[in-house]
């Protein structure tokens, strides 16, 4: 149940909206004999029941849910170079491309440059600017592979 107002014959169903239309100042949590002096009402009504979902409202949510399980599963992205396991989520992505970016641009030699880089086990390893290279290749197509998932269930349907 929940309390409504009646203030002038017009029935409101909180008391900010009785506030604006009485346009005085009255407590934040009047009591019935504040609210009588003010000529307001009160009853009790029953909350009203929840409707079920329209077909848009459960589409947007399934869409919602395969949104969210894609973003988990580009988390979880790791990929093996090599022999070595590098993080393949869109953090990890954007580093490995900001290094090989900078590298092309200074004209250093991709197979024999090598960086300090965290592999996925947090372990440190020298890698060339090849590697990066190609584990951010492989990471962008495992993200590639998923991404689309989410609109391909709702062309379905």
């Amino acid at each position: 149940m929940s309390t409504h107002y009646i203030y002038e014959g017009k029935e409101y169903a909180t008391l900010a909206e009785v506030r604006r239309a009485v346009n005085k100042s009255f407590p934040k949590n009047p009591d019935t004999a504040m609210l009588l002096l003010l000529n307001i009402k009160t009853i009790e009504r029953p909350d009203p029941v929840p409707q079920e979902p329209t077909e848009e409202e459960k589409a947007a949510a399934a869409l919602e849910q395969a949104k969210q399980e894609r973003a988990t599963t580009v988390e979880k992205i790791k990929v093996t170079i090599d022999g070595m396991v590098f993080d393949g989520d869109e953090v990890s992505q954007g580093r490995m491309a900001r290094t090989v970016a900078a590298a092309v641009a200074k004209g250093v030699d991709l197979k024999t440059t090598k960086r300090l880089w965290v592999l996925a086990n947090d372990t440190p390893a020298e890698v060339t600017i090849d590697q990066l290279s190609r584990a951010l290749e492989a990471a962008g197509d495992a993200q590639s592979a998923v991404w689309a998932k989410p609109y391909e269930a709702r062309a379905k349907a």
